[in-house]
Parts: C-alpha cells; sequence; structure tokens
C-alpha cells in the first residue's frame, strides 16, 4: 500500500482567485496579496510546487503555454509524421515552449 501524502496540491487557478479575493476583501495590492496568500497555504502545509508565486498573472502564462502546446500539436499528424508547414512558426513555438519549461525549473 502506497504512503498516504496529506499534502494538499494547490493549483494555479485556486492560488490565483485566492489572491484576487484578498485584494478585493482586505483592499490589499497585488504583491501584498501574494505575499499573504502564501504564507496563508504555507500554514496549512499546502504543496505550492506547481504554482506561480511570483505574483504574475499565472493564469495567463498557463493559457499561453497551452496555446503553444496545442500549435505544436497540429504539427504532427495523426499517424505521428511531422506536418510542418510553417517551418519558422514550429521553430518560435518550440523556443517559447523551452523558455516556458526553463523558467519554471
Amino acid at each position: 500500500m502506497a504512503p498516504h501524502n496529506s499534502r494538499h496540491v494547490l493549483t494555479q487557478t485556486l492560488f490565483d482567485q485566492t489572491v484576487e479575493e484578498n485584494m478585493e476583501c482586505f483592499d490589499l495590492s497585488r504583491e501584498d496579496a501574494v505575499r499573504d496568500t502564501v504564507k496563508e497555504y504555507e500554514a496549512m502545509g499546502a504543496d505550492m510546487s506547481l504554482v506561480d508565486v511570483s505574483g504574475g498573472d499565472g493564469k495567463k502564462a498557463l493559457e499561453e503555454f497551452a496555446e503553444d502546446m496545442e500549435g505544436l500539436d497540429r504539427c504532427v499528424r495523426t499517424d505521428g509524421t511531422i506536418a510542418i508547414s510553417d517551418t519558422e512558426g514550429a521553430v518560435e513555438l518550440l523556443r517559447r515552449v523551452r523558455e516556458r519549461l526553463e523558467e519554471t525549473g
């Protein structure tokens, strides 16, 4: 039997929503709301390893990453072969995906 992990893995969406709520409810700046939200979830023992806590718009970054991945997916035919009509566009997608992955560690 696998050991039970009691730590809740926090999602980017929930983190961003909590930041927004803290900004509205407590009239905080984004920076202060992010700092307070991180402290709240740390106190609860939440696993924030998948969350961008830098204060940027994590939701937007995630959407942009998903768009880039969808673009790459369109470059692959159903039989697994590559179908690239726009080589420069595909290279740009790969560059952006690599940069985003490097940013997240």
